[in-house]
Order: C-alpha cells, then structure tokens, then sequence
C-alpha cells in the first residue's frame, strides 16, 4: 500500500509487481477456460484452480487466472457460501461452473488430485506434462553415432606448453556475437549487422557481407548454403560461394537466437527464438514445417544430435524433442539462470549457463546434473573436440578441460570484454568478444 498526503486529504493506492511479457487470461470466474495462441489451454494454471478447490477442503476455489508465464495476479475466490471476496464471489454458482468445464490435465494427474468430469478423461493416464514429470524415453538408437570431433593439439604433458594468441581479427564496428567454422573458411558475425569471411590458412580477410538490419546472432553452414540469424527476425540463406541471398525465412515474430543443421537424412534447419518458439524448416522448400513450442521464455540455443533435438532456454530448462515425430519427449529444470549454450556428445549433454555453471547430463536419465566448472561470470559458449572441452564466458577468458580428468589445462586470456563464441578446428582455437574482435589461440610448446 502506497499513502499520498494532499491537500484535499490522504489517498491509499495499492501496488503490485511489473509483469513484463504477454499478458495472458487462462481462465475466468464464469467457468469458462481460455486457450492460448496455440489454441490449446495450459495445463498449470487449470491445474491450480482444481488444486485450491481440493486443498481447501470443499470450500473455495481461486480463477480468472491471469499473467505472465506462470506469475500469475488479480485473481478472484469463489466461497461455498458465498462471503468475501467482493462483487466478483459467485459462491457455489461459480465453483459448479468451474467444475463443469474442468478437464483434468496432466498436472491434476501428477498431483493426484480427485477426478473432475472423470468419465471425460479415459486419456489422462497417457498424457505428458512437458516439464520434469515425465519417465525418461530411451533415445540411444535414435542419437548420431558418426559424429566427428577435431583433435585438439595439446600434449598429455599440457604444462609443458600454454596457448598464445597468434592473431586478432577485427574489423567489425559492434560486438562479435557469434562464430562459424568450415574447412576453408571462418566466419564471424557481430551486432552491426555484417559478417566477415576469413580464409584459411592463413586467415586473410576476404569479405564483409551487410546481411542483417540488427545483430546476427548466429551462423551455420553446410556445403550449399550458409545460413545467418538475426536480432532482426529472420533467418537468411545465401549460396556459397558466390554470397548471392537465396531466400528470406520470416516466420518468427522475435529475434532468432540460434540455428543448427540436422544429418542430411532429415534434411531440416532448425531455429530458436525469443518468441519462446523452435520452428523447423524443410531445406528443400525452405518452408517451416513444424514449430514446436513449450518454453515458458526465450529459447537461447540448440544442439542435435541423430534426430533428437535439444533445446536451452531463459526459463533454466532443457526440452529433448524427436524431429521424427516433432514431439517433446522429455523436459527438466537445468539451471538457477539462462541456458545460453548446450553441446552433445555421444549419450552426454554439457549446458552452461548464466548462473555461471556447466552441467554434465547422462542423456538415458537425466536424473543428475554434475557441476563440471563455474566461472566467475556468465557462461556464454561450449566447444567440444574429441577430448576436451572449450568454454568462453562474460569473465573474459577461454578455458580448456581434459574431459577425462575434469583438470582446466589452459586458461585463455586476452579479450577485454566478454566471450560470446568459441569454436575450434583442432589446430587453433577461436574466441569472439563483445570487444569487437576475434582472436586465434594456438598451443605452444615452452622453452626449455
């Protein structure tokens, strides 16, 4: 409560938190349930109306659930008898007609929670809550089992020797957000809208391309193509090598943060945004083909693996998705903060995240998350080779883990600001800093 002295006397004003985001109203204290933009009504605040109608005993229930996500205000109470509550309490009136139109959901189910309307509800035993309810499927035979990752060049004997930065690309008039690595090229993109080609060996400059309105968040390529996404919405296709724009994919309505590329098999691009949506995209028509939504926030990157997807979000959880069916096979809470970064390798997941962590998961259970390193500030970019592990973060350094031994064998070191992107070829090792460059790492041995 908030009291304002004036002239003409006191005024009491009532204060309640900001929400920001879409405002949504999943149901309101007439009975009726209200669908979102899916069409579909989200199973938790359902859940929570049948939840305080239980819990108290028979004798109230809480609607006209409404909010952000799930932070939830102005609710209205319906008594048994009608008391308190204000104008808006419609007694046994407004309980009936809630539990008139209730359907038991999945988290009713997972809470064990009497049966409303149980003759409607033959399915419920088979249906899933997206979120940390759900039996881990066995996706073993589904996983790649011919991905290939570089050699990074260190010696057994790694305090023999230390990385050195070789070189520093710059150029770019923003930040350096995100990296790409092909056989003869590197690519890096920034926040003024442009990437910049480099080519190997030597990594001369060779070209700027302008390619997007705002900052391009990431870049992947494959034989055809190089593919680009943007703070600005969309997701551009450009043919190599000629850089000509082949199409435009606008279907987001946020900006696109990350995209990857799925076996030729499958023949998709995937991308995330901050419209909470995954969209896939034939390659063929380069048409969207399916979006799968069930992030509560941004969706802040992506890795695939066979044909499992993985997705990291704002909301601190990882989703595990086939891009057979394009269903959600699994979720779970993974982090205090973001989800920035998630790589795959074999049957194990390394996310890391804005609470500064990185998390090894066994993919058949994800029963425990092990807490491989924390940084001093955020965790950005993963990078995995055959034996090691890269990890770039806000503290400004790239460090390097002997995945065997858990032991940091190199610390990076040079960047002023934060690292946003790593990526290696086994031979050197490349970091992106929002100080505008790129630097390139090789190891060195020492003098003896």
């Amino acid at each position: 409560m908030l009291e304002i002295q004036r002239p003409t006397g006191t005024v009491w004003c009532g204060l309640e938190q900001f929400l920001g985001g879409k405002f949504d109203k999943h149901n309101n204290n007439h009975g009726g349930v209200l669908n979102d933009d899916a069409g579909k009504a989200r199973n938790t605040p359902q859940a929570f109306s049948h939840f305080t109608w239980v819990k108290s005993a028979n004798k109230l229930i809480v609607v006209d659930m409404q909010g952000v996500d799930d932070e939830y205000t102005d609710p209205q109470i319906h008594t048994i008898n009608g008391l308190g509550y204000g104008v808006g309490n419609l007694g046994k009136t407004g309980i009936d007609r809630f539990l008139k139109t209730h359907q038991c959901n999945a988290v009713c189910n997972f809470l064990e929670l009497p049966k409303v309307n149980a003759s409607d509800n033959s399915k419920i035993a088979t249906q899933k809550i997206v979120k940390g309810t759900q039996l881990v499927p066995n996706v073993d035979d589904q996983l790649s089992r011919h991905q290939i990752f570089p050699s990074l060049e260190i010696p057994d004997d790694f305090e023999s020797g230390e990385f050195q930065c070789t070189q520093s690309l710059t150029g770019h008039s923003d930040r350096v957000v995100s990296l790409c690595i092909t056989p003869t090229k590197l690519y890096s993109g920034s926040s003024d809208g442009s990437i910049r080609v480099w080519g190997f060996p030597d990594l001369n400059f060779e070209k700027e391309l302008n390619v997007h309105r705002k900052s391009v968040e990431a870049i992947c390529a494959n034989d055809t193509y190089l593919f680009t996404a943007s703070a600005d919405h969309s997701i551009k296709v450009w043919d190599v090598p000629s850089y000509a724009m082949n199409v435009a994919l606008r279907d987001h309505v946020g900006e696109v943060n990350a995209i990857a590329l799925t076996e030729k098999s499958l023949n998709y691009l995937v991308s995330a945004s901050f419209d909470k949506k995954i969209k896939v995209w034939s390659l063929k028509t380069f048409r969207c083909v399916q979006t799968l939504s069930g992030h509560s926030k941004c969706v802040r990157t992506l890795a695939i693996s066979g044909t499992i997807l993985f997705s990291g979000s704002n909301d601190g959880s990882i989703f595990m998705w086939s891009l057979k069916n394009m269903q959600c096979l699994f979720g779970l809470d993974a982090h205090d903060g973001w989800v920035k970064s998630i790589v795959v390798k074999d049957r194990t997941l390394y996310s890391g995240s804005f609470d500064n962590t990185i998390k090894e998961w066994n993919i058949s259970n994800f029963q425990y998350g092990e807490k491989i390193v924390e940084h001093k500030e955020h965790v950005n970019a993963l990078c995995l080779t055959d034996r090691h592990m890269i990890t770039g973060s806000d503290d400004k350094t790239a460090l390097v883990w002997d995945m065997a031994t858990r032991q940091c064998v190199a610390v990076l070191k040079g960047h002023r600001l934060g690292i946003q992107a790593v990526v290696t070829d086994g031979k050197q090792v490349y970091t992106a800093s929002d100080d505008c460059s790129v630097k390139v790492w090789k190891w060195t041995q020492a003098d003896k």
